[in-house]
């Protein structure tokens, strides 16, 4: 089954978008990035023999829990890296292992 990620989706009244970068790793040396001021998730396009697309899947998930804890009012759990990176990958993990 083919992982799809939105182009949009909405959390509490905001709409977020996600766009993708073919330089995100180059130029600032992540995978992901939650634009806050924006409501937008900038994901790094899967680089040939370097960044798999099965990656991409866990980092939306990842900079979904960023942009969820804020619109849940909870800044300190949103800049709390490992609790997203945990929640990213289990729920990355769910989609992924799913039997329909």
């Amino acid at each position: 089954m083919k992982k799809k990620i939105p182009s949009k989706f909405k959390l509490g009244s905001c709409t977020w978008k996600v766009d993708w970068s073919d330089t995100l790793l180059k130029d600032h040396g992540c995978y992901g990035v939650t634009h806050y001021d924006t409501n937008t998730i900038l994901l790094q396009r899967p680089i040939r023999g370097k960044y798999k697309a099965q990656n991409v899947h866990q980092v939306f998930w990842h900079e979904f829990f960023h942009a969820a804890f804020l619109t849940l009012n909870h800044t300190k759990l949103s800049k709390n890296e490992v609790l997203v990176d945990q929640l990213g990958h289990m729920v990355a993990q769910l989609f992924d292992s799913q039997e329909l």
